[in-house]
């Protein structure tokens, strides 16, 4: 299974996604690698194409 990050880090890097300006706000997809941010953020070895948020070193080990 992938792992997943705490509620808090998905929070935190969506709202850095949401800050910047590569954010297809209507959809909420990135323009940049075309993913849907509200579920990229949340999966731990995901990162930021634009380099805004990277790979996750606390992983919610709770989930799998």
């Amino acid at each position: 299974m992938f792992k997943t990050v705490t509620e808090e880090i998905r929070l935190l890097r969506f709202a850095i996604c949401k800050s910047c300006d590569q954010l297809n706000t209507t959809f909420n997809t990135c323009k940049i690698c075309n993913c849907y941010m509200p579920a990229k953020t949340k999966f731990a070895l995901s990162f930021c194409p634009n380099k805004r948020w990277s790979v996750a070193d606390n992983i919610d080990d709770n989930k799998d």
